[in-house]
């Protein structure tokens, strides 16, 4: 009985030790050094760097800190309830110590951008102006006689331009008045070329075997040379020391910028003075000059636009086969050989009311440029002249016909009102 008493009492204390284990009692205080020894021991295996954990963790155990403020078990650890190195789990980032990314608001605005450049726009014509004509006072001339224009339409890519007597008659015509210069200026002289995939590239092929310099350099028959803007063509005579008689001066004028968009940002200082806004507006018709005469034919049978051109006031107005061309046609149809003795421009208008009473009777001057004498009110008007005519009075043009010395009016124009 006693051993099975002693078994059972072993086995009661061995479930008692199992289940719970008291704390041991207070150390005595002469003890109290003795017991921290192995904890100041074990101190440097278990208290983390600073320059890897920072301040939180490097606590020594004897200080008042709750376990748990350096990972689990670290409390344990120091009151040497365990005498194997703990397993020190650092601590989180805080979000202090990661690394700032800069956010596109926090970025800030970048270097501004610079400022677009203006596209060069592209030349509308290409300009040849005449700087000097022998024998002839360019400042009595309108810029109409002695400015050529040629149109250069971006959309077409390559525009090609013939340059002479045979293209641009009225303008040689103006500008060199003696004969013998004039046979020097071939029909189809030279030719530009305009391209807009090379850059706006301009150049020029000569195509006569007439003389022709390019600034200070002789161009060959069918060479091709560039053409700068401000270049100056010469045309020498036939003889090797002729002087130049005719020079032309080339300029590309760009194209008008496009108009702004409806309801944009008005400018910021206003323009001084009126400023034109959209195409200039063509003036109401004033008056006409009616056909009244046509040799063989009756102008009255015409339709009102066919057989009248309309005036407007203080316009200048060339008349001629190269600006009228369907009302020549119309008015002579019936004796058409009449058309060669009416040049391409054979007289210019002006329709006139300055200084004159409103509803006061109108005056309209001609100015003859052709070698034909026209009749104005019966009375003759060579080359170079000018008249005015009343309202009522006429213009006719003359020729001598082919079986009669004495000179025909085969064509009378009668100004009137509109």
């Amino acid at each position: 009985q006693q051993q099975q008493q002693q078994q059972q009492q072993r086995q009661h204390r061995s479930h008692d030790h199992n289940t719970t284990q008291p704390l041991p009692p207070p150390l005595p205080p002469n003890q109290v050094l003795a017991a921290q020894q192995p904890a100041q021991v074990l101190q440097p295996l278990v208290q983390p760097s600073k320059a890897a954990h920072g301040p939180e963790c490097a606590r020594s155990p004897a200080q008042e800190s709750p376990p748990e403020a350096c990972g689990d078990g670290l409390g344990k650890t120091a009151l040497g309830r365990s005498s194997s190195p703990p397993r020190h789990r650092a601590p989180p980032p805080s979000a202090s110590r990661a690394p700032l990314r800069p956010t596109p608001a926090a970025a800030g605005p970048g270097p501004p951008h610079p400022p677009a450049r203006p596209t060069a726009r592209p030349p509308a014509e290409l300009v040849l102006e005449c700087v000097h004509a022998e024998g002839v006072d360019l400042s009595q001339l309108a810029e109409s006689r002695r400015v050529l224009s040629l149109p250069l339409d971006p959309a077409r890519g390559r525009v090609v331009a013939p340059v002479g007597r045979q293209h641009q008659p009225d303008f040689f015509d103006a500008l060199v008045p003696r004969r013998e210069r004039l046979a020097c200026i071939s029909r189809t002289h030279f030719e530009v070329t305009w391209e807009s995939a090379a850059g706006s590239r301009l150049t020029l092929r000569k195509l006569s075997g007439n003389s022709l310099v390019l600034d200070d350099r002789e161009v060959g028959p069918e060479e091709t040379v560039p053409v700068g803007d401000g270049a100056c063509l010469h045309f020498n005579g036939l003889g090797g020391g002729d002087l130049r008689f005719l020079s032309l001066r080339a300029a590309l004028r760009p194209r008008a910028p496009a108009p702004p968009p409806p309801g944009g940002a008005a400018p910021a200082v206003p323009p001084a003075g009126p400023v034109a806004v959209g195409p200039p507006l063509r003036q109401a018709t004033a008056a006409l000059l009616e056909c009244v005469h046509a040799s063989g034919g009756r102008p009255v049978n015409l339709a009102p636009g066919l057989r009248t051109i309309a005036l407007c006031v203080e316009e200048v107005l060339d008349i001629g086969r190269q600006h009228q061309r369907e009302f020549f046609d119309e008015v002579l149809k019936a004796e058409p050989h009449w058309l060669a003795f009416i040049s391409r421009t054979h007289c210019r208008v002006t329709l006139l009311r300055a200084g004159l009473p409103p509803g006061s009777r109108l005056l309209l001057q001609v100015e003859n440029l052709s070698a034909n004498v026209v009749l104005i009110c019966g009375r003759q008007l060579a080359k170079g002249g000018r008249d005015l005519i009343a309202e009522g009075g006429t213009l006719a043009f003359v020729a001598k016909a082919r079986d009669s010395p004495e000179e025909t009016q085969f064509l009378r124009l009668e100004l009137r009102r509109a």
